[in-house]
């Protein structure tokens, strides 16, 4: 008996420094996700839907840069539904490490967004602002979004035809919209997620 008394206790108190040690995680095999990672990525493929790119090199936070008609049509496109939480300069870099697109196009639209009018309601928009011929929308550009208002992240390729993979890193102070900030985390806000 005193036996087992002696090896019980010694798994008890064994176990409990275990417990005095914080857990670390395991982040070999972690991947960002989005939202919450501030990373947005896809594949444009001959079956994502398509529009007719603008161009423009001006920005308007009051949802009226001014875009012209570009002479390409037919782009492959994925749009982002984002929130940002704060009232700092927002970040949208396309990652050329994890792009095989070979140019990219970046287009930040307020929540009016519509597909079929490529000019109205834009924010920003570059072409080649980052690495080669990807797109970057940089701290300096000055982008600021109202904080929880629903804005348009739009990627698209400069050229018709063009498909393959992207990875786009976003600043901190950027959510997609289905996502819950932590520091706002209610059950209201919970439950809205899954309504």
């Amino acid at each position: 008996m005193r036996y087992w008394c002696s090896v019980i206790l010694a798994v008890m108190l064994g176990t409990s420094a275990a417990w005095a040690v914080e857990k670390i995680p395991d982040l070999q095999d972690a991947m960002p996700q989005t939202g919450f990672r501030s990373v947005l990525q896809g594949a444009l493929t001959a079956s994502s839907p398509t529009y007719d790119r603008a161009f423009g090199d001006e920005i308007s936070l009051n949802c009226d840069a001014p875009l012209t008609d570009s002479v390409n049509d037919g782009m492959y496109v994925e749009f982002f539904c984002i929130k940002s939480t704060d009232s700092n300069p927002v970040e949208l870099v396309v990652d050329a490490a994890g792009t095989d697109i070979i140019d990219t196009v970046l287009t930040i639209y307020c929540q009016n967004f519509d597909p079929s009018d490529p000019l109205g309601n834009a924010i920003a928009y570059d072409d080649d602002g980052g690495e080669g011929t990807m797109s970057a929308i940089t701290y300096d550009d000055g982008v600021i979004l109202t904080p929880e208002t629903v804005y348009w992240v739009v990627l698209s390729t400069y050229g018709a035809s063009m498909t393959g993979t992207f990875l786009i890193q976003t600043s901190e102070n950027l959510v997609t919209c289905d996502s819950v900030p932590t520091t706002s985390t209610t059950w209201g806000a919970l439950k809205s997620t899954y309504r």
